[in-house]
C-alpha cells in the first residue's frame, strides 16, 4: 500500500496584536496561508494555542484562513498549526 505524505503546514503564520476597547479585552488576530505543496486535499487545518499548561484547539474548514484569539494581559502565549 502507498501512502501519500502529509500536507505540509501552511507557507506562513503572521499575528496581529488588537488592543482592548470597550467591546472587547485584547486579542490576537492570526492569519496564514496554504501550504506551497497541499500534497492532497487540505480539508481542515487545526491551530492549537495557550500559555503555561492551558493548551486550546480550533479546527476550521479548508477555506478558513484567520482567526481572532482572545488574550489575557502579562501572558506569553505560543500558537501551532497543522494543516
Amino acid at each position: 500500500m502507498l501512502l501519500s505524505p502529509a500536507p505540509d503546514v501552511p507557507a506562513t503564520l503572521n499575528h496581529t496584536n488588537i488592543a482592548p476597547d470597550k467591546s472587547h479585552g485584547p486579542k490576537v488576530n492570526l492569519t496564514w496561508s496554504e501550504p506551497i505543496k497541499a500534497n492532497g486535499i487540505i480539508r481542515n487545518y487545526t491551530l492549537f494555542y495557550g500559555h503555561e499548561k492551558d493548551t486550546q484547539k480550533e479546527t476550521f474548514g479548508n477555506d478558513t484562513l484567520s482567526y481572532s484569539v482572545d488574550v489575557l494581559g502579562g501572558l506569553t502565549y505560543q500558537f501551532y498549526q497543522e494543516p
